[in-house]
């Protein structure tokens, strides 16, 4: 029943008019930016430098995947199917973690389709071979904030019903923990030691180290349990508004 609701959430995503404009959009503006638009793409660097890629694409994601992902559980509200899913012959949760792995599955498809569109600069420009490693790092990092950001989006979908309200609590989610940490720390005029512990708690002070490939096992588990926090939070705020239908 899992492997069928993790199927079925991920044939509507693929198969929906947003699954196709979220695909559409990452390509597109990615490929304008990296690509084409003078001052930001390859050709200004003469090689695929992978940190142009994670940064660019760390924050259209932050934007594509909540517009993907808001809908999980808002809709079921909307259109009064949360009933149906309750009557299934399994529990709140597994339908919860359902819906997040389907996302994080439809995130992992969309970067590996992403990689052609850095690795072909290797026959453009053969004098200035491709790092493996630290592109390697940037799609395991991007992934891991891919599944952060549908974390904080399947938490939005059961706040409210309307697609714009959780979209926009997403986006202000995401904001808070990439860029959030960073300007309090600034903002306050830290000393040293304080303002490295409050940029290590969001997700910027860590990018660099992921860009290039370095994966430490304190991010890994940092963004894990960001992810499980979330849908631990989901699971409650679903259970709670349930409780009232």
């Amino acid at each position: 029943m899992r492997i069928a609701l993790i199927y079925k959430e991920l044939n509507t995503l693929l198969s929906s008019w947003v699954g196709v404009i979220a695909i559409s959009a990452f390509f597109l503006i990615s490929g304008l930016f990296l690509w084409v638009l003078p001052g930001s793409n390859f050709w200004d660097y003469g090689y695929a430098d992978p940190d142009l890629f994670f940064e660019m694409a760390s924050f259209l994601l932050l934007f594509i995947l909540p517009l993907l992902s808001v809908g999980l559980f808002s809709q079921e509200f909307k259109h009064d199917t949360i009933e149906t899913l309750q009557s299934l012959p399994t529990s709140m949760f597994h339908i919860t973690l359902a819906k997040f792995l389907a996302a994080v599955i439809f995130c992992m498809v969309l970067l590996v389709l992403a990689i052609p569109m850095i690795t072909v600069l290797n026959d453009v420009s053969p004098n200035v071979p491709l790092d493996y490693q630290a592109l390697l790092g940037s799609f395991i990092g991007l992934f891991l904030l891919g599944a952060c950001y549908i974390s904080f989006s399947l938490f939005a979908s059961v706040v409210s019903e309307e697609l714009a309200t959780s979209v926009i609590v997403a986006i202000v989610i995401g904001f808070l923990f990439y860029y959030g940490f960073e300007y309090a720390a600034e903002l306050f005029s830290l000393d040293d030691s304080t303002g490295y512990l409050i940029r290590s708690l969001g997700f910027a002070g860590r990018s660099d180290d992921l860009s290039k490939g370095v994966l430490p096992l304190s991010t890994i588990v940092y963004l894990g349990s960001i992810c499980l926090l979330f849908i631990l939070g989901t699971y409650a705020l679903l259970t709670h508004k349930l409780k009232s239908i």
